[in-house]
């Protein structure tokens, strides 16, 4: 094994990267092959490529150990198997522990909606992060007094998400959200980064308002990511 100067555990015989790398954060579930890997988890790929992913997990894995992984994106799931071929060091801030995932068994059928997550990636493009999804959702203002209300999603990804409202919010609001999963309540705090009164009201005359996590846990964003790549 080598250890490279980011302290990332290697095998020597890992080739040197052949695939471009995308900055696509995809929510994934994880479980081990093999019965001394019984273990099943959930994470976050921080980027993303036709030969394999980086990956924020919650457990330290092990080099060489093989995966079957299941990422969600905005056109359904992509599931295969992979290699652990790297470990980084456990992030403070984040949370997690990164991982490097190199694909050894993909279907046909899986190749072609990751090539198409892949090549719609153009540097004048946002990446394809977010995920339609369409669930209820309960809001409570932080810093002032009064009654919850509730809207629905429109996509969500890591960093937050598109809510429909009965009412006009202003720029910085701050609230606590509470999606409605089948695993139960989970809640976030954000702040409204824009509202859309007038160009994209709904047929309910619901208003789109951008929301930005503000002080998601790992826990929390470990929670999301499960409820997100469970969706069919």
């Amino acid at each position: 094994m080598l250890e490279s100067k980011r302290g990332r555990v290697m095998p020597e015989y890992w080739p040197k990267r052949r695939f471009t790398r995308y900055p696509i954060v995809l929510p994934l579930l994880h479980r081990g092959k093999g019965p001394a890997l019984a273990s099943a988890g959930a994470g976050w790929t921080c980027d993303l490529s036709g030969g394999g992913a980086r990956v924020r997990l919650a457990e330290r894995l092990r080099p060489q150990d093989s995966l079957h992984l299941r990422f969600q994106t905005d056109v359904g799931s992509i599931e295969g198997d992979a290699q652990v071929v790297w470990i980084g060091a456990p992030d403070p801030q984040g949370g997690g522990v990164q991982h490097g995932v190199a694909f050894t068994n993909l279907p046909p059928d899986q190749l072609l909606p990751l090539r198409g997550v892949l090549t719609s990636q153009k540097p004048w493009w946002q990446p394809r992060n977010r995920l339609p999804v369409d669930v209820l959702v309960t809001c409570q203002f932080q810093r002032r007094p009064g009654p919850a209300f509730q809207g629905r999603t429109v996509n969500i990804s890591r960093g937050g998400l598109m809510l429909v409202l009965p009412q006009v919010l202003s720029q910085g609001t701050a609230l606590d959200v509470t999606l409605q999963t089948p695993a139960g309540p989970l809640t976030a705090a954000g702040t409204i980064v824009w509202a859309d009164p007038r160009g994209r009201q709904t047929s309910e005359k619901l208003i789109r308002h951008g929301l930005s996590f503000t002080a998601a846990t790992w826990s929390t964003s470990l929670a999301l990511a499960r409820f997100l790549a469970n969706r069919r």
